[in-house]
C-alpha cells in the first residue's frame, strides 16, 4: 500500500491479479476507462490495483500507458508466487471500504461501475453477490439467477442460496464484493497456495455474516477462463475434488467447525447423483 493510497482511501477497490496475458489487461483496462468517464460523481472513490505474478510480456507497459487514465497502483511480484497467493497479494494492496477482485480475463458490462459504487454508497451490505454472465462452449451467454429480486437475504434464504448456488455462481472470480475489513488474510494466507479457488476461502470465512445481497442486474462477462474451468465436461471432477480440499483445509486449520465442514461438502457442494458419480469414479 502506497503512502499516496493511505491519504486517499477509497470506497471501491477493483483488483486485477494478471500473469503472462497482457492482451486480455488491455481489453479489460480500455473498459475500465470508458467506464471510468462515467463517474464523474465518484472520481475519487474507487481505486484500481493490479498485482503482476512476474510477467515477461508487456503487461508492465501497458499498465503504465493507463495511469494517466485511470487511479491504477500496480507491483510487479520478484517470482512467480502462484495463482491464489497472487490473488491474496492484491487484495492486501487495497485501500477501499469494499474489494472487488476480477480475471485479467473478464469484462464489465457497461455501466456497471457506477451501478456499484451507487448502490455501495447508499446500503453498506458486507457481501454483494455479482450475476455474470458465462461464456457457454457453443458462444451462448449464460448466467445464475437463484433469486429474482435484488435485497438483502436472510440467514435461511442465505443458507438455500449457497446449497442451490452450489459455489459456481458465488465462486466466480469475480462474482463476490466484500467489506475489506472482514476480510482475514492472515487466517487464510496459508491456505491457498495449493489451490486455484481462493476466492471460496474469502466466501466461506463470512458465510455467518447477516447482510448478504444478492445483485440481479449483471455487471460482469466472465473471461477465457469460464469456458475452460466450467463448461467443458472433462474438467468438472477436478473442480470438484478442488472444493473439497478447500473445506478439509478450512475444517484442519480450524477455521469451519466439523458440522460445517460436513454441511457443506454434502449438501452444498454436491448433489446426491454427483456424489455418486464420483464414488464411481473412483471405483474406476
Amino acid at each position: 500500500m502506497s503512502d499516496k493510497q493511505l491519504k486517499n482511501k477509497k470506497l471501491l477497490s477493483i483488483c486485477i491479479p494478471t500473469y503472462n496475458r497482457d492482451e486480455y489487461l488491455l481489453n479489460l483496462l480500455k473498459i475500465l476507462a470508458n467506464e471510468a468517464q462515467s463517474v464523474d460523481k465518484y472520481t475519487n472513490d474507487f481505486e484500481i490495483c493490479i498485482s503482476d505474478n512476474n510477467s515477461t510480456d508487456c503487461t508492465q507497459d501497458i499498465v503504465r500507458s493507463f495511469e494517466s487514465l485511470l487511479p491504477i497502483y500496480s507491483k510487479k511480484n520478484k517470482d512467480n508466487i502462484g495463482a491464489g497467493m497472487n490473488y491474496l497479494e492484491v487484495v492486501k494492496m487495497s485501500t477501499g471500504e469494499y474489494v472487488w477482485v476480477i480475471g485479467d480475463d473478464d469484462k464489465i458490462i457497461e455501466g456497471s461501475l457506477l451501478y456499484i459504487l451507487d448502490l455501495i454508497n447508499k446500503t453498506k451490505y458486507d457481501i454483494y453477490h455479482v450475476k455474470v454472465l458465462l461464456n457457454s462452449i457453443d458462444g451462448n451467454s449464460l448466467y445464475f439467477n437463484w433469486i429474482d429480486d435484488e435485497r438483502v437475504l436472510s440467514k435461511n434464504e442465505y443458507d438455500a442460496f449457497i446449497k442451490r448456488d452450489c459455489l459456481y455462481g458465488t465462486g466466480f472470480i469475480g462474482s463476490n464484493i466484500f467489506k475489506r475489513n472482514n476480510i482475514c488474510l492472515e487466517k487464510i494466507g496459508a491456505l491457498v497456495k495449493k489451490t486455484y479457488w481462493p476466492q471460496h476461502f474469502l466466501l466461506l470465512q463470512q458465510k455467518s455474516l447477516v447482510k448478504n445481497a444478492y445483485i440481479t442486474k449483471p455487471l460482469l462477462m466472465q473471461g477465457i477462463d469460464g469456458i475452460s474451468l466450467y463448461w467443458k465436461l472433462e474438467n468438472w471432477l477436478i473442480v470438484k475434488f478442488d472444493k473439497v480440499r478447500i473445506v478439509d483445509q478450512l475444517y484442519h486449520n480450524g477455521i469451519v467447525e466439523g458440522n460445517i465442514a460436513n454441511y457443506l461438502v454434502y449438501k452444498s457442494l454436491f448433489s446426491s447423483k454427483e456424489l455418486k458419480d464420483i464414488l464411481l469414479a473412483l471405483m474406476v
